[in-house]
């Protein structure tokens, strides 16, 4: 969505233009019950994502700029932009952001490596199925054995 003041800029309302990073981070958040202390840390995660989506708006628009400037005699213009357009382009984001999401979303322990895993359990005739079964957690029963 473009502001009226023909800066090219976005507006501040984005929640209408959202890609599919964003739309991803926003799903996994709301599928978390995240307590109050952990909503800047949300924030930010979103935040990335999206960035890393806009940065996919950008560079079509630097592709229709560098359309137009091609027909143009504008080396200086042209060396500019291929400048700007490397520093901001969708890889470039994606490079800067693409850890720091992945690591925000470990902190929030909204990816699979970030979750607790359960212990392996254990054969009850096994010595770890017996100390695990007296200490009253669950071992893998042998289904021909009597209960």
């Amino acid at each position: 969505m473009r502001s009226s003041h023909g800066s090219g800029r976005e507006s501040s309302d984005s929640r209408h233009d959202h890609g599919p990073v964003t739309v991803a981070t926003e799903a996994t958040l709301a599928a978390l019950a995240l307590p109050p202390s952990d909503r800047a840390q949300a924030a930010l995660v979103l935040a990335y994502a999206r960035e890393i989506d806009a940065a996919d708006r950008r560079m079509a628009m630097f592709e229709r700029l560098f359309e137009k400037i091609s027909r143009y005699d504008e080396p200086d213009a042209y060396e500019a932009l291929t400048a700007a357009r490397g520093m901001l382009s969708a890889r470039s984001t994606l490079d800067r952001l693409g850890a720091r999401l992945q690591t925000g979303l470990d902190a929030l322990r909204a990816t699979p490596r970030a979750r607790p895993m359960p212990p392996p359990r254990a054969p009850m005739g096994s010595p770890l199925g017996k100390l695990r079964l007296a200490a009253g957690t669950e071992v893998d029963r042998d289904p021909g054995a009597p209960e």
